[in-house]
């Protein structure tokens, strides 16, 4: 008989990789995630810090009013790239687990064919040991 040998092989291999690229481009998005929310902090920080200074003269106050306007600009940007991040972290974590469980079907599959066969082997060992037996009985 020969040795076992799943039939969607090749297949297992291709959902493995797309696991893999799934896993890879989630941990992308995760870390670009956690840049944003870096980026944000520290431009909600700056404002903070910028609002305790003491204003000194007009032309300071002008400068600091029109700095105050660029900071909130770039925080509702900021916010906005955020809330996009963190959409396309969950749909690159629901990705990984489809490609997950897409994996995981087929490992079942492998599975219970190596089963099936395992059984089937028994039976031609058996088999094979039953026709030895009654051979030595004949000729014995």
């Amino acid at each position: 008989m020969n040795p076992f040998q799943f039939s969607l092989e090749k297949v297992l291999d291709v959902r493995w990789t797309a696991e893999e690229e799934a896993k890879n481009a989630y941990a992308q998005a995760q870390q670009a995630l956690f840049e944003a929310e870096e980026n944000l902090f520290v431009l909600k920080q700056e404002k903070s810090e910028l609002m305790n200074v003491p204003a000194q003269g007009v032309n300071r106050m002008q400068v600091r009013y029109w700095y105050l306007i660029e900071l909130d600009r770039q925080t509702l940007q900021a916010e906005n790239q955020v809330w996009n991040l963190k959409e396309q972290v969950k749909t690159m974590l629901n990705k990984y687990i489809t490609a997950q469980k897409d994996r995981k079907i087929l490992e079942k599959l492998e599975e219970k064919q190596k089963e099936a066969y395992d059984l089937e082997f028994k039976l031609y060992e058996q088999k094979q040991l039953d026709e030895m037996s009654n051979r030595s009985l004949i000729m014995g």
